[in-house]
């Protein structure tokens, strides 16, 4: 009978097989099988086998398709659930054999069949028909296998297409394991125990959790013959565990609860554990908790055509990061050097025109993989690993800033003055009290000016001087960005000038060798600072070195010629007088304008406007203004009244309202002032944080000195009959103690640094140090021409430095500062008595409260000499 309906009963077997296997094919045209899986405690255990009493399911499967009925008679042994019968299979009836169970209500067979409403009955491989919970008999005989499904006489079953097909039979077993009492639990990691001979290795500050993870228990009876592995352990809290203890093997406790699912009897009481751990060298390849830091400051520029990156120039500015900083938690760290670089082949092409700074964060857009080996060495890492950072796109160029530099002497320094455009200065980011020292130098990369002369050596860095931005300078830009307009733009910000930290010679370059023109690279945030010329194409920013005749400091060239001066004129004034100096500058120049009021007047305003119409901003308490590409005309406005004094107008006699009596160098000042060797900015303001120039600093030297001039006339074309200053300039050098900047020139309104102070006081006072050693942190920045002057003076307690131990050698040197020195001198040579020890040691030329890096002035109001600074120092010989 073949109809749908009129079917029966198809007799069932399960049959025992050592491993599942689902057949999806009927496996002949007219024959199907069943296999079983048989599980407990979510285990496969079909071919390992349980012990007595064990829980376990047996799962019945059949080859997968469509059937239109199915029959079984089927034999069971144990508890059967008839709620776990499985998915599109009605349940008919159980019968279990009374071999081990003493329930003889129970049936001899098992059926199940297809509802009729349901029709086609689907069955999928991975899914079983029938799930039938079981308990293995505890009087089953150990090492034995147990009977679970008997095999029926024969099953039927019917396919969709009403085709019977016959029963292949099989019989269903499961062996018996023989449980036994737990002796001991022995910790395994992976397939060794974890014994004191075979420890766990670990690096430097592992903790206890993450040493032993992986580890489990494995189980034994007495002799050790019988095993059950896998079990989990409780660790006890150990606080004799050290993280950092290499010197010797660490042990380690717990515990482990035997729950009798698995070969081992269940206990009352937890088997205790140990395992053993080795502190080591953290591995930089398997730890993961090593951070490895970010590489940072290197830029390289991309190929301008085609939107393409330069593999060859990656790799060359990657090779040049030979190390990189590497950490573990906060108390681990240590170098890694790296080599082997390479660029991904799939990330080569980038936008056209740009710069790429190496980091290890992964950019968004616009970058180049590139790869390297990190290796570990030390006492704290080991190992090696391949690591990834990433070059990422920033504009290639910034337009519309200038960048002009001086032609230095053989031994002299290249300085720059730039100006950026405002936009790109209010772009930057601002450094906050929360940001951590990464974040610092991230942001400080990306608002640094960097100047960059090239060395023609091998073996010596190419020179460099930076700027970076402050916070003040950033608001100042957005201040002028959103008062710009169409008709009146931002005007760019000036830079204070540059200075490289080594000289042409040390670089290479000479006035009497084929290297004497250099180019000048300049970047703000690592992008490259560029300026055009009339004609709207990019030029080099290129020098000429000069002979070093008697320290030629050269004019100031932009973009390979010298810079363009431009006039500054007064418009006529009514009740007032008005003047500027210098009366032609340079773009980045500072001009300061003198206003001198009639008798009952007093400045209304001071107004300075370029050739276009627009105004220049002018400083109106200081009275100056940064000069622009531009001439520009000046004009005063006076008005009846008197000008507020802007100090104490009753300072004490004899007194400046700016020096304390506390202050610093407050007592050299006074001195000095009392012998008539310098002078106030005006009656009642000394300015100790001034400038010193050329000029000035000659006035000092001669009146400290006494020298005396036989004739007023000197060969510098700058030093006229009628300048206040050159009677000093001749006096000293008469003396030999003072010199020009070249054979013509003395550049009187140049500032005057640290050493070239010194410089002159070492010959005026004609004396040899005991030893040329300099004890300063930065006694290789003296200059060779300087360093046997700063050692004298180092050495009869003149100059001390700086709190830090520095010496500053190139920075100009400050009113305050020359008289702290001036003064020693002076009183050394006015005392027959040997100095007090406490007053030597009081000639430090370092302000106790943080010393400003500028220089002193001497001259009185009306001898103020010319501050403009586009005029470039030369050191003295």
């Amino acid at each position: 009978m073949r109809n749908f309906k009129k079917i029966s009963a198809i007799v069932l077997v399960i049959a025992m097989l050592f491993s599942l296997v689902t057949v999806n094919v009927f496996a002949a045209d007219n024959e199907f099988t069943f296999t079983y899986k048989i599980t407990a405690g979510g285990s496969d255990i079909t071919t390992v086998g349980a012990k007595g009493g064990t829980n376990i399911n047996v799962e019945i499967y059949m080859p997968a398709g469509d059937y239109a009925m199915i029959s079984s008679g089927l034999k069971c042994i144990g508890h059967v659930d008839s709620t776990k019968v499985g998915r599109g299979i009605n349940f008919d009836k159980l019968t279990v054999s009374n071999k081990y169970s003493s329930d003889t209500s129970i049936k001899d067979y098992l059926f199940f069949k297809a509802n009729p409403e349901e029709g086609v009955i689907t069955v999928k491989a991975d899914e079983p028909i029938l799930t039938i919970p079981m308990t293995v008999p505890t009087d089953a005989e150990a090492e034995k296998d147990v009977e679970l499904l008997s095999a029926p006489d024969g099953a039927t079953a019917y396919s969709a297409t009403n085709t019977k097909l016959t029963f292949v039979p099989a019989a269903a077993t499961l062996k018996v394991k023989e449980g036994f009492d737990v002796a001991s639990a022995v910790a395994v990691k992976g397939e060794a125990e974890v014994t004191e001979a075979a420890p766990i290795a670990v690096g430097m500050g592992t903790s206890l959790t993450k040493a032993v993870e992986g580890v489990t228990a494995t189980l034994k009876n007495s002799d050790g013959t019988k095993t059950d592995p896998s079990y989990a352990i409780t660790w006890d809290e150990n606080a004799s565990y050290k993280p950092d203890d290499t010197t010797a093997v660490q042990e380690v406790t717990g515990k482990v609860t035997v729950d009798g699912k698995k070969t081992a009897n269940a206990t009352t009481e937890p088997v205790p554990v140990k395992a053993y751990i080795q502190v080591g060298k953290i591995n930089i390849a398997t730890d993961t908790d090593v951070v490895i830091d970010k590489v940072k400051d290197v830029t390289f520029q991309a190929t301008k055509e085609a939107g393409t990156v330069e593999e060859a120039k990656i790799l060359k500015e990657a090779a040049k990061i030979t190390s990189v900083a590497v950490k573990k938690g906060t108390g681990y760290n240590g170098t890694l050097t790296l080599s082997n670089w390479a660029v991904s082949s799939a990330t080569k092409t980038l936008e056209s025109k740009t710069v790429s700074t190496i980091t290890n964060d992964v950019p968004t857009t616009n970058f180049v993989t590139l790869t390297a080996t990190a290796t570990a060495s030390g006492d704290i890492f080991e190992g090696t690993k391949a690591v990834t950072f990433y070059a990422y796109v920033v504009p290639a160029e910034i337009d519309g800033g200038s960048i002009s530099i001086n032609n230095p002497i053989d031994n002299g320094y290249v300085t720059a003055n730039i100006t950026v455009p405002a936009d790109v200065v209010a772009k930057m980011p601002k450094i906050e009290d929360g940001d951590d020292k990464n974040v610092q130098a991230a942001k400080k990369a990306k608002r640094t000016v960097l100047v960059t002369v090239e060395s023609k050596k091998t073996d010596v860095e190419n020179a460099k001087g930076e700027y970076e931005f402050t916070n003040d300078d950033i608001d100042k830009a957005i201040a002028a960005v959103e008062a710009a307009t169409a008709e009146k733009p931002a005007d760019p910000i000036t830079v204070p000038t540059i200075k490289v930290d080594k000289k042409m010679k040390e670089l290479g370059y000479s006035s009497s060798s084929a290297n004497k023109t250099f180019t000048v690279t300049v970047t703000v945030g690592g992008t490259q600072l560029v300026q055009k010329d009339k004609d709207g194409k990019v030029v080099p920013v290129s020098g000429e070195v000069k002979k070093a005749t008697s320290g030629n400091a050269g004019g100031i060239h932009k973009g390979g010629s010298t810079t363009t001066t431009y006039a500054v004129t007064v418009v006529e004034t009514k009740n007032g007088t008005a003047t500027v100096s210098p009366e032609k500058a340079a773009s980045g120049a500072t001009v300061t304008v003198k206003a001198e009021p009639a008798e009952g007047y007093k400045v209304k305003s001071v107004t300075a406007v370029k050739a276009d119409g627009t105004n220049v901003p002018v400083d109106e308490k200081a009275l100056t203004f940064t000069m622009p590409a531009s001439a520009v005309k000046v004009t005063v406005e006076f008005e009846e009244g008197k000008d507020e004094p802007s100090v104490d107008p009753t300072p004490a006699e004899d007194k400046f309202a700016d020096v304390a009596d506390d202050f610093w160098a407050a007592k050299d000042i006074y001195t000095l002032k009392d012998a008539g060797i310098i002078g106030g900015k005006s009656a009642t303001e000394f300015d100790p944080e001034g400038d010193v120039t050329r000029a000035e600093f000659a006035k000092m030297v001669v009146g400290l000195f006494g020298y005396k001039a036989t004739s007023d006339v000197v060969n510098f074309e700058d030093c006229k009959a009628e300048d206040w200053f050159t009677p000093y300039v001749a006096a000293g050098v008469e003396a030999g103690v003072i010199k020009g900047v070249s054979d013509t020139e003395f550049a009187p309104n140049a500032t005057i640094t640290r050493e070239d102070a010194c410089t002159i006081l070492g010959r005026a006072l004609n004396k040899v140090a005991q030893s040329n050693e300099l004890k300063f942190t930065d006694a290789d920045k003296v200059a060779e021409y300087a360093a046997p002057y700063v050692a004298l003076l180092s050495e009869l307690g003149y100059v001390n430095g700086y709190e830090d131990g520095s010496f500053a050698p190139a920075n100009n040197i400050t009113r305050a500062e020359a008289a702290k020195i001036i003064a020693g001198i002076y009183n050394a040579k006015n005392t027959t008595v040997t100095e007090d020890k406490t007053d030597a040691a009081d000639t430090t030329d370092a302000n106790v409260e943080g010393e400003n890096t500028t220089a002193p002035v001497e001259e009185n109001a009306e001898d103020k000499a010319d501050t403009t600074d586009t005029i470039d120092v030369a050191p003295e010989k």
